[in-house]
């Protein structure tokens, strides 16, 4: 994966960002985060990287939105990938449980031929 970097301050742990209990698009996820609203992905992100931390996730990438109960569920501590490549306007997060989930993310590209 060809790494893309992302617009977060010096001030914050990484590249983090907070998953709640509103299924809430990867971008803005991304644009809160950052505090960069004007904050778009670059030609050709087309893949992620991401470990929840303190929590569990759920995700759909492909504009539906994912709920406690379903979507792809990654654990505390795992980690997950999209698998080839996706349009991550369409990328969608929501905590599993009771409590907001800080989630590592690496934004990339991948080869649609590969």
């Amino acid at each position: 994966m060809l790494f893309h970097k992302l617009p977060f301050t010096t001030t914050q742990k990484g590249w983090q960002l907070t998953v709640t209990a509103t299924a809430t698009n990867l971008l803005a996820l991304i644009r809160t985060a950052s505090g960069d609203k004007s904050f778009q992905f670059a030609t050709g992100a087309n893949a992620m990287i991401l470990q929840p931390e303190d929590g569990d996730i759920r995700w759909l990438a492909d504009d539906n939105i994912p709920e406690a109960t379903k979507g792809i569920i990654v654990y505390q501590d795992g980690f997950d990938t999209t698998p080839k490549a996706c349009d991550l306007n369409k990328v969608q997060f929501i905590r599993k449980g009771a409590s907001n989930v800080k989630v590592n993310i690496q934004i990339g590209e991948v080869s649609l031929n590969t």
